[in-house]
C-alpha cells in the first residue's frame, strides 16, 4: 500500500475533528424534538391556546394527533369542549403552531384540563407530552403561554412621568403628553393635557386608595395656554421613552372606569409608531361616552394608508355583556385588556378571551403606548350639565411581552 505523504496526513487530521463537528451539528439538528407548552386563563376565558412546538425546523414532516382529558375538577361538556385532531409540520414551515381548545367560561382557581399529544409522533421525539390548562383568579397570572415578560409596572413603585419622557437624570421615564405637543385638535378634544410642574395646581395623576388615577378636571378658573382658554384638563402616560413593543410583541394593562355619569369622558389604551409617522395606529380600547354610545360597549381599532396613502380604518365595538359582564360592579371594575401584534396579525384580548384579530395593515412596526383620559371631542361630544368630575382611568398594571427565545426543551 502506497503511504501517504506527512502533507496529506496532515491535512486529513486537521479535517477529520471539523468533519466530526458537521456530521454531530448535522446529527443534532436532525433530532427534532416537539413539546407541548402549558397555559395559564382566567376562569371566564372562553378559550386557551396552547403552543406547540418543535426544537428545530424538520428536514421531514412531523406528524401527531392530540386530545383533551378531564384533569383537575373538569368535565368534557361541563367545564370545556372536548378536542381532538391532528397537526403536521412541514419542512420550511414555521416550529411553532397552536391548539385552541374551547372552554365554557365557567372554571376556577386550582381547576386543570389536560391536552395530550399522541404517544408516537412521526418525525420527532417527544420531550413534552402534556400541555396542562391551568386557571387563575388573578389576572396577573393569566399568560400567554410562548412569551416573557420583559417589563411591568403597577404605576406606582418608582413611578415618574415628565414633560419630556426623561428624568433629571436622563434615564426613561413615562411621558405626560403626546408627541406632538400638549393639545389633540384633530380630535377636537376639549381638554388640555396637563403636567403638575408645567401647570402648578393640576393634579392629572393622583394615588387615590393606592392605585394610580388618571383624571380629567372641570377648572374653577381656565388655564390659558397656545391662545386659548382651557375649561378642562385632560391626562396622559405613554411609554415612548419608556419602552416599545416590536412584531411578535404584547402588552397588556389592567384598569377600572366609572363610566356612568360621565358623558363627554373617553379613556383609551392605544399604540402608535416609534416612526412618529400618523397614520398606522392601533387602539386596543377606546370608550367614548356620549349620548347616543352604549355605555356597554367599547371599541377596538386599526388605522393604517392605504396604498394611495388616503387614511384607512376598521373598527370592532365590543358590548362586554357578551363575554358575562352583567351588572354594573363589573362594568365599572377592573379588567384587562391586551393587544398582541404580528407581521401578520392584530390580535385583541378582553380579560384573557380573545375579541378580535384584524390583518396588520402596516407590518414592521415597532409601538409605544398610550394610556390616557380625554375630555370631549369628536367622539364622545362634550359634557353636559349632568357630567359628574373628576373623571377617572384607575390603573393596575401594566406588562410587556416578547416572544420566548427558541429553546431545545430537553
Amino acid at each position: 500500500m502506497a503511504r501517504l505523504a506527512s502533507t496529506d496526513v496532515n491535512m486529513l487530521l486537521d479535517f477529520n475533528p471539523r468533519w466530526m463537528k458537521f456530521l454531530e451539528a448535522e446529527k443534532a439538528s436532525a433530532a427534532i424534538k416537539v413539546t407541548l407548552a402549558d397555559v395559564t386563563v382566567l376562569p371566564t376565558a372562553l378559550e386557551a391556546r396552547l403552543k406547540l412546538a418543535l426544537s428545530n425546523p424538520p428536514r421531514d414532516s412531523v406528524i401527531g394527533s392530540f386530545l383533551t382529558r378531564n384533569g383537575t375538577g373538569t368535565n368534557e361538556g361541563s367545564n370545556y369542549v372536548k378536542a381532538s385532531g391532528a397537526f403536521i409540520f412541514h419542512p420550511d414551515d414555521k416550529t411553532e403552531q397552536e391548539i385552541v381548545i374551547v372552554l365554557k367560561g365557567n372554571n376556577a382557581f386550582g381547576k386543570t384540563i389536560e391536552v395530550m399529544l399522541s404517544s408516537t409522533i412521526a418525525g420527532a421525539t417527544i420531550a413534552k407530552q402534556s400541555g396542562w390548562i391551568r386557571f387563575s383568579m388573578d389576572p396577573q397570572q393569566a399568560v400567554e403561554s410562548g412569551s416573557d415578560l420583559v417589563f411591568k409596572s403597577n404605576f406606582i413603585a418608582g413611578f415618574e412621568c415628565s414633560d419630556t419622557g426623561l428624568k433629571a437624570d436622563g434615564s426613561p421615564c413615562w411621558q405626560s403628553r403626546p408627541a406632538h405637543g400638549r393639545t389633540q385638535d384633530g380630535n377636537k378634544e376639549l381638554g388640555l393635557y396637563v403636567d403638575p410642574v408645567l401647570f402648578p395646581g393640576t393634579d392629572p395623576f393622583p394615588i387615590i386608595n393606592g392605585k394610580r388615577v388618571l383624571r380629567s378636571e372641570k377648572l374653577a378658573t381656565p388655564i390659558q395656554y397656545s391662545d386659548r382658554s382651557w375649561d378642562y384638563t385632560a391626562s396622559m402616560i405613554t411609554s415612548r421613552k419608556l419602552r416599545t413593543i416590536a412584531p411578535g410583541g404584547r402588552v397588556e394593562a389592567r384598569f377600572a372606569m366609572p363610566v356612568l355619569g360621565k358623558r363627554g369622558a373617553w379613556p383609551a389604551f392605544w399604540l402608535m409608531p416609534t416612526s412618529g409617522a400618523w397614520p398606522p395606529e392601533n387602539d386596543m380600547m377606546e370608550w367614548p361616552i356620549n349620548s347616543t354610545h352604549n355605555a356597554w360597549t367599547y371599541f377596538s381599532t386599526q388605522h393604517w394608508s392605504s396604498s394611495t396613502g388616503s387614511h384607512q380604518q376598521r373598527s370592532y365595538p365590543l358590548d362586554i355583556r357578551q363575554l358575562g359582564i352583567a351588572n354594573v360592579a363589573d362594568l365599572t371594575g377592573f379588567h384587562t385588556y391586551g393587544i398582541e401584534i404580528t407581521d401578520e396579525e392584530i390580535i385583541f384580548y378582553f380579560d384573557g378571551v380573545k375579541t378580535s384579530v384584524m390583518e396588520n395593515r402596516s407590518p414592521g412596526q415597532s409601538w409605544y403606548v398610550l394610556l390616557n383620559m380625554a375630555m370631549g371631542g369628536s367622539w364622545p361630544g362634550s359634557p353636559t350639565a349632568d357630567t359628574v368630575f373628576p373623571c377617572d382611568m384607575i390603573l393596575d398594571w401594566i406588562k410587556f411581552y416578547e416572544p420566548s427565545a427558541q429553546k431545545d426543551p430537553a
